[in-house]
């Protein structure tokens, strides 16, 4: 598979990562609890890290959020970005909390003199800052679109920012319909230089949310545009993880693990799914270019997934294991289970 030619962006360091043309797409999510809410957020946290994501978003609705982050910052070991809305003095407290990175949305912030307080306080933490708008909170005056409305508030922010001799800059700028986000972020793309977070705002439930992100984020991807990406799903925080990582590694933009597994079944003789899903998990952080089958019966599991470097088939109470087809052992599910993930996450290189 031939790679797309991304475009040239700047590089921005966040925490220990980077984004930008020249570093792979990094894949996002956000927790659900409040940073308040230490012990639930910091859970939130370790199973998003578990999983492989690569930047945590956390919402900063109030103070005690803000004064949370440097608790959450001592436990993680993902970069934390703090998502901002409304209130400068929040911004402030999570900058001097040891925050990696600030998401400001320029149409809820609107005072030019608290902006520049906040760039000046970025400045001097050395962190970046994400210049994020979204289709619900912007206005359009007399003909604009929304593409427009949209654009021209990024880049009155982005104008400003830049007056002050601040470049940390990473762009965002969401809706919720397919065909416009493409057109927008193009758009975007064709005017700067700052890396872009992409992604299709309020995008549904899991399956119709991955299908329409997946077709509005792809087709961004193939044409270069894009250094990171959040799949915005209604659901277990590690849905989101699993589809980005999906989507880049189908793309050819991300090497790791990938699962195929049976679909029901009459003839399936074990929990496919449940198993798919321990190992989905378990192998989540591995970067290797493997495929791993779980199939539903021995009759035609080994066989239909011959292709696949290793396997489990069900067997009734027993279940078989397979490399590149060939059946090697059997036992319990929990034995042939144990033995998979330990071949697989012992595998050189």
């Amino acid at each position: 598979m031939q790679l797309p030619i991304r475009r040239h962006t700047r590089s921005i360091q966040i925490g220990s990562r980077f984004l930008g043309s020249q570093h792979p797409i990094l894949v996002q999510s956000m927790t659900v609890a409040k940073p308040s809410q230490t012990d639930r957020c910091l859970d939130e946290i370790h199973r998003l890290e578990l999983v492989g994501c690569d930047l945590i978003r956390v919402a900063i609705p109030d103070m005690a959020s803000a004064k949370a982050i440097k608790t959450l910052k001592q436990a993680s070991s993902v970069p934390l970005i703090a998502d901002i809305h409304f209130d400068p003095e929040l911004a402030l407290e999570v900058i001097d909390q040891g925050i990696d990175k600030i998401r400001l949305n320029p149409s809820n912030i609107k005072d030019p003199g608290r902006i520049r307080e906040i760039v000046q306080a970025a400045q001097q933490a050395h962190i970046p800052i994400r210049v994020g708008a979204n289709a619900g909170s912007v206005k359009m005056e007399g003909n604009q679109t929304l593409i427009e409305a949209l654009f021209q508030a990024l880049e009155k922010e982005v104008a400003l920012l830049e007056s002050l001799d601040f470049h940390q800059i990473v762009l965002s700028a969401k809706c919720s319909f397919i065909e416009l986000n493409w057109k927008l972020n193009q758009l975007i793309a064709s005017r700067f230089d700052y890396p872009i977070h992409l992604g299709l705002t309020e995008a549904g439930l899991l399956a119709p949310g991955i299908v329409q992100t997946t077709l509005s984020l792809s087709s961004l991807l193939e044409a270069g545009v894009g250094d990171t990406i959040r799949f915005s799903l209604s659901g277990e925080l590690e849905q989101e993880v699993y589809a980005g990582k999906a989507l880049l590694q189908a793309l050819g933009m991300r090497q790791g693990v990938r699962i195929i597994a049976c679909p029901m079944c009459g003839r399936s003789r074990w929990d496919v799914q449940a198993n798919a899903e321990k190992v989905t998990k378990a192998l989540s952080n591995l970067d290797q270019p493997l495929t791993i089958a779980i199939m539903g019966c021995e009759v035609n599991g080994p066989g239909e997934a011959r292709e696949a470097d290793f396997g489990l088939a069900g067997s009734g109470s027993f279940v078989v294991y397979f490399e590149k087809g060939e059946i090697l052992d059997k036992g319990t599910p929990e034995e042939m289970l144990k033995k998979l993930l330990h071949t697989v996450q012992n595998q050189p290189g």
